[in-house]
Order: C-alpha cells, then structure tokens, then sequence
C-alpha cells in the first residue's frame, strides 16, 4: 500500500512541477493550482452550514445552561433525520455520545424525559442509530491508554459523529497549557480523518468577572486556543431567562456566520424550540440596566405591524 501511495504520489508530483522526493521521505499529495480546482472532493455536509463530514463542533455555554441537553437533542434528530433547530439534517446518522460527566442514571433521566413525545417507530429507529456510552468518568484522550480507548470503540460502532461530554474530561492536564490540549485537538484531528467521523466536544466558558460580566465570546471559552483553532464551527449558549436562551455564532470555517438566535426550552420533554430575542443592554458605572422586550417568534415579528397608528414616534 505504501509504495502504491508513493507512485501516485510522485505522478501528481511529475505535472505540472517537478519536486525531488528522497526514498525515505514520507509521501503525502501535492497539487499544482490548477490540477487543485479540478480535483474530484467535495465537501460532504452532515448539517449544511453547520457541521461537515470530519468535522469539529464545540459548543460551549456556562455550566446548567443546557449544553448537554441540546446536543442530546441534536443527536435525536440526526438519528432521525430530521430538521434541527432550523438546520437541515441530510440524512438519518449513527451518533455515538460518550458521557463523560454523567452516569448510567443520570443520562437515562434525561432520555427518559426526551422519549416521551417519540414515537414507537422513532425509537426503533434511534436504537439503531444512537449509541450512548454512559462512562461518568474521565477518558484522557492526551494518553495513549485513552487514545487506545477511543479507536476500538469508533472501530467497533463506525459512526458518523461522536459527541464528547465533556472536553475537560478528555486531558489529563491543564486546559489552560498548551501541550495538553494540543496533544487532545491533534489526535482529534488524526482520528476524524482515519475513521472518516465528525465529532462534538462540549465545553464551557470562563467565569465572569467585575470586567466581564458576560464571557460570551470566543475569547471567553476557557483553555488553550487549541480548542477553538482547530473547530470548524464554535456556537456558545448563553441564559436570558426562564427556559430562554442566547444561541451565539462564535466561529463557522465553511459558512457564513450568522446573527445571534434565541431558543426557548420546553420542561415536559427537553426540547427546544427556535425563537427571536429583541433585547438591549445599557450601562452605567456599576450598575447594569437590561431591556428586556420578551421573546417572541419569528412568525409574531414578521405579523407585527410598524407605523401608522401602532407607532407613536417614541422609544
């Protein structure tokens, strides 16, 4: 296979460019500019503008914002295949959720809440396509133990996205050091491309502090900048009120980055349903104002009328 890989290698490399290769070089594809444009791959979306095939998700948010339950949410629906929060998902999926965090018990509380309006077909379904290891303990995926761990289970399940519960079970170090959570972000990147697999790290952001009372940005996920330069997709949840919550786009590779969304989460069965927030924030000294005009549907803003006799010119 690899003297194969090294005369395919070395053809690409003959036109339109000649390059010398020593005999023990490792050989990987080099492609002049054009031969590039013309090659046959294509991007292969599991959830268009969001998510690709061997891609890397991270969701972060502060702790009890709901992280976990939406990304219980979002493998129900790509075992489904049905549409997400208004994301298109292309085609029913095998999800593989490793819980860190939580246990046996824990975890089946929250499925046993999230079964209740699923179908009998549905959860047949699911059962084929949702795999949940309930582990409730660390896996560090910075040592070759754990990396071991990984490998045989993603060999034995084959799916097409692992969602990982949560990232600071993943190093056995600090998140803040760079060796840790590179060494964890490299053989992410290594093992999405080996077993074809996209994956889902859940994260969590810095606590707020008297300068920033808001830690909602992408400089705000805690840990090493690791974590965010190698995600295709980086989306923070942020609390607003009862069951509402803030969905911020922090980074997207492969798409255009859309404005910040609301989604407002229902008790009876943990599902969450995407709405709008018309909100505002005033300052002053230490004191912090919120404006908070309610959150509403998107049908509702389209239907209410502005001007004439609705509106009288004042704010």
């Amino acid at each position: 296979d690899r003297r194969l890989v090294d005369i395919i290698a070395k053809s690409r490399l003959k036109y339109p460019d000649v390059v010398d290769i020593s005999e023990d070089a490792d050989v990987f594809p080099i492609f002049g500019w054009k031969s590039l444009l013309e090659s046959e791959i294509t991007i292969e979306w599991l959830i268009p503008g969001l998510l690709q095939a061997q891609g890397y998700m991270l969701l972060t948010g502060k702790a009890g914002v709901g992280k976990t339950q939406l990304s219980l949410q979002a493998a129900i629906h790509m075992g489904l295949g049905k549409e997400f929060l208004g994301f298109e998902v292309t085609r029913k999926m095998r999800v593989l959720i490793m819980s860190m965090e939580m246990g046996h018990a824990d975890i089946k509380d929250f499925i046993t809440t999230m079964s209740k309006t699923l179908t009998a077909e549905e959860l047949e379904t699911l059962q084929e396509n949702i795999l949940i290891a309930p582990v409730g303990e660390p896996i560090h995926l910075d040592t070759p133990k754990g990396q071991e761990m990984l490998r045989n289970i993603l060999s034995v399940t084959k799916p097409d996205l692992f969602m990982w519960d949560s990232f600071g079970s993943s190093s056995s170090g600090d998140l803040v050091s760079e060796g840790p959570v590179k060494s964890v972000m490299q053989f992410n990147d290594k093992i999405r491309k080996e077993f074809g697999v996209a994956s889902w790290f859940i994260h969590h952001n810095r606590k707020a502090t008297a300068d920033n009372k808001k830690p909602k940005g992408l400089d705000d996920v805690y840990g090493n900048q690791y974590l965010v330069n190698h995600a295709s997709s980086v989306y923070c949840l942020w609390p607003v009120g009862d069951n509402d919550i803030d969905v911020i786009p922090l980074k997207k590779r492969l798409s255009k980055l859309e404005k910040p969304w609301a989604i407002h989460r229902r008790d009876n069965d943990l599902s969450f349903e995407r709405r709008s927030v018309i909100s505002g924030i005033v300052e002053d000294s230490d004191n912090v104002v919120s404006l908070d005009f309610g959150v509403v549907t998107d049908d509702e803003i389209e239907n209410r009328p502005v001007g004439g006799e609705d509106f009288n010119g004042e704010f």
